[in-house]
């Protein structure tokens, strides 16, 4: 399975757009995509939105 990473200034730049939304369906695109980033693996991304 692929995994994804993002440098840490991309996912401070994520966390604080995710902070300045009031959206949940983009937040939740956002937080999806930080924590992909992080090291998460899609399964666990899915079950943590769930």
């Amino acid at each position: 399975m692929k995994s994804y990473h993002l440098p840490q200034s991309e996912l401070d730049a994520l966390k604080e757009v995710h902070r300045q939304l009031h959206g949940k369906r983009f937040a939740d695109q956002i937080k999806a995509v930080y924590l992909l980033g992080s090291g998460w693996k899609p399964k666990e991304v899915a079950d943590a939105l769930l």
